[in-house]
């Protein structure tokens, strides 16, 4: 708000009410409410009060939620493929043991290879 009174004997008095941002700071953003410049920090924006700090707390929530939510699913699709393959190794195996493809020497081998496979899937998830 700028206020200017001009007098009868040219005096001339001016108010500027609005509060100096330095344009180069890199906190002042623009209210999400009033959109007026304002600090990232300010807990009431000094024209409408509205709580632009809370504000951008809440945005950095939800986006380290969604990076969290984007890293289960890529560990959950890692583990579902050392979970099939691991079984499919376990299968194999025993499949071929039956048929007389292998010795019991290379069957220990793969399903070796296959319970590794599946041990590694469910300790995947934790820290």
């Amino acid at each position: 708000m700028t206020q200017i009174i001009n007098g009868n004997n040219n005096n001339q008095i001016q108010f500027n009410n609005d509060p100096g941002f330095d344009p180069d700071n890199p906190n002042i953003v623009d209210c999400p409410s009033c959109w007026k410049p304002t600090s990232r920090f300010a807990e009431p924006c000094p024209r409408c009060g509205y709580n632009v700090k809370a504000h951008f707390e809440w945005e950095q929530a939800m986006a380290q939620r969604a990076r969290e939510e984007a890293r289960l699913r890529s560990l959950a699709k890692i583990q579902g493929t050392a979970v099939v393959l691991g079984l499919g190794c376990m299968f194999t195996v025993s499949w071929l043991s039956k048929k007389g493809y292998i010795t019991g020497e290379q069957m220990l081998g793969v399903f070796v290879a296959g319970v590794v496979l599946v041990f590694i899937a469910a300790n995947l998830g934790k820290k």
